[in-house]
């Protein structure tokens, strides 16, 4: 093989490696913007495969951890795409922490 060819694909590789990875980090920093908005803080951001496989169109799944402006723990799962934003699947709250009990937050 030519080395020619061999560098062009050894170029193409990495350039959509270093694509994807800088799509992931977009996608994680609107996910921080969104969860921040509320008041929140996110801990925890993980990219789920499976979804992303069901899925059609560059829309990316991830799990995320993070504690409300109230400190409670929620989890929850969102699609993130640059044309839509963030949207969430699903969100429970895990830890209700130190929110006082007679709050009406515990039935949202």
């Amino acid at each position: 093989m030519q080395p020619e060819p061999l560098i062009a694909l050894v170029s193409v590789i990495a350039l959509v490696w270093i694509l994807t990875w800088l799509g992931g980090q977009r996608d994680r920093a609107r996910i921080k913007e969104a969860v921040s908005a509320q008041g929140g803080v996110v801990q925890t951001i993980r990219r789920k495969l499976f979804y992303r496989i069901m899925s059609s169109g560059r829309t990316a799944y991830y799990q995320v951890g993070y504690a409300d402006a109230k400190g409670r723990r929620q989890e929850g799962v969102c699609s993130t795409s640059m044309l839509v934003g963030v949207r969430w699947l699903s969100d429970m709250i895990i830890d209700y922490g130190d929110a006082p009990l007679d709050d009406d937050t515990r039935g949202e």
